[in-house]
């Protein structure tokens, strides 16, 4: 067994049926991008739902509604992209789905205020409708082939596991983002980098090739996030603020956290080592 061959060790026979050397479908990778492409759909949608509200025939009753629904449809739909994910054994283009479905409820877990009007306060309640979700994609699965579904196995394949904390990454903008005015061009930019990892890593055929496209997505839109944010903070003063920002104050936190997202990103790959290092069959092999 080769350096590389022990880097990357080979695919067993469940993922090469999901992800057999060739490039993911097109209509597979285009909706791996939803978590990624969320936050662009939301400013088409905010857009649109101010069109709808200066209009004078627009009863304004059904503002609060209104905006419940638009704010909630999006996760509705991921809430639909679970089900699908645990019916079809966990296709590799619902994984990033899990990361930001995971990461928004956690946060909504410990959340008390208001949602587009709406009173709400957080709990471990929260998380029923993704074991709702989760539940009804079991059953039909077993309903549907009882004899053959399973979990595919992601043991050999560590970027399925990466792909999943790839989800997780748009959340994290958004929070870098919190309380930054005219940022949607700039957040626009970062999201459309990520997508593009996304595609990249969903189109490539090789483990190295699909490893190099997450890592690549998410170092670029980070880096492009935190020169942005350096040179909005610098100078600038809130009300908030005891002091001005400066440029270099800004950027080398972002730096930093970024470090440590890249690092539990490839957590991963360092515990696929780690078993392949450590294996029965390599020793017996050395031996």
């Amino acid at each position: 067994m080769t350096d590389q061959d022990s880097l990357f060790p080979p695919q067993p026979v469940e993922l090469q049926k999901q992800n057999p050397e060739q490039p993911a479908p097109w209509r597979e990778s285009l909706l791996a991008l939803g978590p990624f492409i969320l936050w662009p759909v939301f400013l088409v949608l905010g857009w649109l739902a101010r069109l709808f509200f200066e209009l004078p025939q627009f009863p304004k009753s059904l503002l609060p509604v209104f905006t419940f629904s638009l704010v909630f449809s999006p996760l509705l739909a991921c809430l639909v992209v679970l089900a699908v994910s645990v019916k079809r054994a966990f296709p590799r283009w619902t994984l990033p789905y899990w990361g930001l479905v995971g990461v928004f409820f956690l946060y909504l877990m410990t959340f008390s205020g208001t949602i587009a009007g709406q009173n709400f306060d957080g709990g471990w309640w929260i998380w029923l409708p993704v074991i709702l979700a989760a539940g009804v994609g079991a059953w039909l699965g077993l309903k549907s082939n009882r004899s053959g579904w399973r979990m595919q196995s992601t043991k050999n394949d560590w970027t399925s596991v990466t792909f999943v904390l790839y989800g997780i990454l748009p959340a994290m903008l958004v929070l870098g983002y919190d309380e930054v005015h005219d940022s949607q061009l700039m957040m626009l930019y970062s999201m459309l980098i990520l997508a593009a990892g996304a595609l990249f890593h969903m189109r490539s055929t090789h483990l190295w090739q699909r490893a190099l496209s997450l890592v690549l997505g998410f170092c670029l839109s980070w880096g492009l996030a935190a020169v942005n944010l350096a040179n909005y903070w610098s100078g600038r003063q809130e009300i908030w603020m005891d002091k001005p920002g400066d440029w270099l104050g800004t950027l080398l936190p972002m730096l930093n956290s970024g470090a440590i997202m890249l690092c539990i990103l490839l957590l991963p790959w360092l515990f696929s080592l780690l078993r392949n290092l450590f294996s029965p069959s390599r020793r017996l092999g050395s031996a």
